[in-house]
Parts: C-alpha cells; sequence; structure tokens
C-alpha cells in the first residue's frame, strides 16, 4: 500500500477513536443525569417536609420531566445510530460499485485481447488494436468512508482494497504505456517500411523494426496480458472478502455482487 494510503488509514483510525470516545461520554453523561435527577428528588423531598400531597405533586413532575428527557436522549442516539449504520452500508455499497466498474474496464479491455491471445507473441504485438480505455480516473475507493472497517477483525479488508486499487491502475497504465509506445514508435516504422505491405517471415520483420524496438512492444503487450489476469483475480477475490466483513458487521444485510459472463473471464 501506498505511503498516502497509509495516512488514510491512520486518519481512518483516529477518527473511529474519537467515535467510540464520544459514545462512551454519550453513556456517562446519561448516567449523570439519571443520578443528578435522584438527587435532586430526595433533597427536595426533605424539604419539602410530610407534605405527601406536595411531594406527589413533585414526584410526577420530576418523573415526568425525567421520562421527557430521556426520551429525547434514547430518540437521538437511536436515530445517530440509524444514520451511522445506513451511511457505512452506502458505503459499502459504493465500494463494490467501484470494484463493479473496474471490473467492467477490464472485461472491456480482455475481450479485445482474447482475440490475439493465442497468436505469436511478435504478431500478437503488432496487431493488438491501441485502442483508448474511458476514463479511469473516478474509480478510487474512499478510505474516509470505509474507516468503520479498520476493527480487528476487518482491518485486512482495507488493505485489500488497497492492493486492488493499485493492481487495478497499474494495468489501466500498463495499456497506456504499450499504446503510446506502439503509436509513437512502432507505427511510424510499419508505414514508413511498409512492412504491412510486404509478406515477411518473423525474422524480417524484427530486423526492419529493429531489434530492441521489436523486444519492447512483446514485452509491453505481455504485461497487458499479465496485468489483466492478476488484477481481475484480486477484484474477485476483494469482492468476496468486502461483503464478508460488511455481512459480519451487519449480519443478514444484502450486498450487490458483480458476476461477469464467463466468456468474458
Amino acid at each position: 500500500m501506498t505511503s498516502t494510503n497509509f495516512e488514510k488509514l491512520y486518519k481512518n483510525l483516529s477518527i473511529v477513536k474519537l467515535t467510540i470516545l464520544s459514545n462512551i461520554r454519550k453513556r456517562k453523561f446519561l448516567i449523570f443525569v439519571v443520578l443528578f435527577i435522584l438527587t435532586l428528588t430526595v433533597f427536595a423531598a426533605k424539604n419539602i417536609g410530610n407534605n405527601g400531597e406536595n411531594i406527589r405533586t413533585f414526584t410526577i413532575s420530576i418523573c415526568g420531566t425525567f421520562i421527557g428527557a430521556l426520551s429525547a436522549f434514547v430518540l437521538t442516539i437511536v436515530r445517530e445510530e440509524t444514520t451511522k449504520k445506513n451511511n457505512e452500508i452506502s458505503s459499502l455499497h459504493y465500494a463494490l460499485f467501484i470494484l463493479g466498474r473496474q471490473f467492467n474496464t477490464l472485461i472491456i479491455l480482455n475481450k479485445t485481447c482474447k482475440q490475439h491471445k493465442d497468436k505469436r507473441e511478435l504478431k500478437r504485438a503488432l496487431e493488438l488494436p491501441a485502442n483508448r480505455l474511458q476514463d479511469t480516473s473516478d474509480l478510487k475507493f474512499s478510505y474516509e468512508d470505509l474507516s468503520f472497517l479498520s476493527g480487528v477483525d476487518t482491518v485486512k479488508v482495507l488493505h485489500q482494497l488497497g492492493i486492488a486499487q493499485d493492481c487495478f491502475y497499474q494495468t489501466v497504465e500498463a495499456h497506456r504505456h504499450r499504446n503510446e509506445y506502439y503509436v509513437e514508435t512502432i507505427q511510424p516504422i510499419i508505414k514508413e517500411k511498409e512492412i504491412h505491405k510486404q509478406k515477411l517471415s518473423e525474422e524480417q520483420v524484427k530486423d526492419m523494426l529493429g531489434e530492441v524496438e521489436s523486444e519492447i512492444i512483446i514485452s509491453n503487450t505481455n504485461d497487458i496480458y499479465i496485468f489483466i489476469e492478476n488484477t481481475m483475480r484480486v477484484l474477485s477475490e476483494t469482492q468476496m472478502e468486502l461483503i464478508e466483513a460488511g455481512k459480519k458487521i451487519y449480519p443478514g444485510i444484502k450486498l450487490p455482487k458483480f458476476s461477469p459472463a464467463k466468456e468474458y473471464l
């Protein structure tokens, strides 16, 4: 995981710690309120004396005030907990949505690559289209919104999400780098020497392209296939781990699962 991701994780752990402390303070405050009202009731009852009617009236007033205040306090806590749960479940849904979009981007790329996968390395490197991918700059996880996963039982999922995101962008960068080299270096040579118009052996093509240029385009193209395979595996594993972590925190919830068609894998 990059240093930036570690900084985000540290920040998220701090947020969780503050949330726990806040809940503790709330409960301490509730205990303080109860004890204060009981003490006030006893003290007031002693000062009222033996006047039974006044004691009953005072007690009813105090109890009514106490019950109203306690109900409002409990209702506030319930609302906060409900809001917190809804926000965390929404964050899980959004993270799975991002994983699904990353998966879909690779499926589109892999569909083209599969058409050339079984060709000889040089032929594959020269015939694989230099297609441009859609913009992927927004396919990133919000670690701050997923800070609730930093518990002991689920913190590994945050690390796995970081690995999945790094793998995805490494694949995108490998694809961009290969295509850039192909368009800027290989295509001009092919056009200048009219390689595509001649019937040449593989060795003749290598000689005309240049030994270094041939090896670079072959290596760059092979990298794409390797990255796609590894990244799709990592994304699939991360999806399962994220769903399991979500159900561990909120048993019984339903989370979407992105299942690509087998023909695209």
